[in-house]
């Protein structure tokens, strides 16, 4: 009689290897090609000729939990709490996706800013830093001026 131990291993194989999958994850040690360990929250940096923008995707964030800092005139450190939504007592997580805890992003600006005339707003979850450059990072145009000779 063969005994075939295949089938009573693999369901325990699958949900190691799930395990595998999220300890990856979560460490980002996912390949190149995949999002596995992106950091939170997402962001969009956009630089003009005056100001750099800054677009943090930050759903369900209360303005409460939320913490901005400007350090050393071209860090800035965004810093939060994503709190649990709250359970009815007579439910049953089947699959939960959304991460909860406290979070820390700091992002290395080009150029300094003027932290003073920074500002920040939080709109339908899109946390928005208008951050104008310090004069020292802005260009100056020169006047040319024609010689007839």
């Amino acid at each position: 009689m063969v005994i075939n131990r295949i089938k009573e291993v693999e369901p325990w194989w699958a949900n190691l290897m799930e395990l595998h999958r999220d300890i990856n994850q979560a460490l980002a040690l996912g390949s190149p090609n995949d999002h596995a360990g992106t950091s939170f929250p997402n962001m969009r940096v956009l630089e003009s000729e005056s100001e750099i923008v800054v677009e943090a995707l930050l759903p369900g964030i209360q303005l409460s939990d939320l913490e901005i800092n400007i350090t050393k005139d071209r860090e800035i450190v965004i810093r939060g709490e994503k709190k649990p939504i709250a359970d009815s007592e007579k439910s049953t997580w089947h699959r939960r996706e959304t991460d909860i805890g406290k979070f820390s992003r700091t992002l290395v600006l080009p150029v300094r800013i003027d932290s003073e005339k920074s500002n920040a707003s939080l709109e339908n979850g899109v946390l928005k830093l208008v951050l104008p450059k310090h004069s020292s990072e802005q260009g100056r145009k020169i006047p040319i001026s024609v010689k007839n000779s």
